[in-house]
């Protein structure tokens, strides 16, 4: 399988297989045809694409504490399964509970400046195959850069500085920052300190080692991009975090919405997909 879509969802209040029934037979019933249904013990309705390629999309309440997981190849079971996605948040969060995705393609959405294609085919199956979904709506789609170093326990402390210090040339780490340190070990914000610089690698030290002992939620650097996607405000796609406020990263936020491709450019993809597949048959 190519990667994992995860989700989180709240179901509204009331009737769970009443609400589910109307998003089977109505929000769904254009994509079911492409899936066979099984039933969980719990009475959940778990879905599997009939090319095999995604397999255990779960519709209703999450079974697990950490929420759900589908396993996808990039074939037209990916196209399939993210359209199900959107069109379940949709339905879920319009009638008042909540859905939250955060799948492998909302992480690291840009690389070398450009949108990554497992992020671009997730957000132009949201833009042109749910475009009846966004009428009338506010949709914001952004890169925003996540807390570097992350640091949970003391056996995090190597992790964190290898991590920092080590460099990549995959283009994946272009806002790749670290601030500078003040006489107290805070970081100061007035200074970024780029890789490779003289006084990168003694910050490092000096930042991991004031995060392990004093300073644990001070944003102290700036490492890559994930993906956050809000209709009318609310979280659609993306993974929140404690530092999203912060000036540096209010500051530092893409809009990315204009590198969605369009709809030209899913239907070539689509095209290409079917072509693979009815070639392997």
């Amino acid at each position: 399988m190519g990667y994992s879509h995860n989700w989180t969802i709240v179901m509204p209040q009331g009737d769970d297989a009443r609400f589910l029934f109307k998003l089977e037979s109505i929000c769904l019933v254009h994509l079911l045809p492409h899936f066979e249904l099984d039933i969980g013990d719990d009475g959940t309705t778990i879905l599997h694409h009939t090319s095999g390629q995604a397999e255990g999309f779960a519709l209703g309440r999450c079974g697990y504490d950490f929420g759900e997981s589908c396993k996808t190849d990039k074939g037209m079971a990916e196209i399939h399964i993210v359209e199900m996605l959107w069109r379940t948040a949709f339905a879920i969060n319009d009638a008042g509970g909540t859905m939250r995705i955060h799948s492998d393609c909302t992480w690291v959405p840009l690389r070398n400046k450009q949108l990554d294609p497992t992020a671009a085919t997730f957000l132009a199956v949201l833009m042109h195959r749910c475009a009846d979904l966004l009428k009338g709506r506010t949709i914001e789609v952004e890169a925003v850069p996540r807390a570097w170093p992350q640091i949970g326990s003391y056996s995090h402390v190597l992790i964190a500085q290898n991590q920092m210090l080590t460099r990549t040339e995959d283009g994946t780490r272009f806002d790749q920052v670290l601030f500078a340190v003040d006489d107290r070990n805070e970081a100061d914000y007035g200074t970024i300190l780029q890789p490779g610089t003289p006084s990168f690698s003694s910050a490092v030290f000096r930042h991991t080692q004031a995060v392990r002992f004093n300073q644990p939620n001070c944003l102290r650097g700036l490492y890559s991009h994930t993906l956050r996607v809000r209709v009318d405000g609310k979280l659609f796609a993306g993974t929140p975090d404690e530092h999203d406020q912060h000036a540096e990263v209010v500051k530092r936020t893409l809009d990315i919405k204009g590198l969605i491709p369009d709809a030209q450019w899913l239907q070539g993809e689509i095209a290409d997909r079917q072509a693979e597949e009815e070639g392997v048959v």
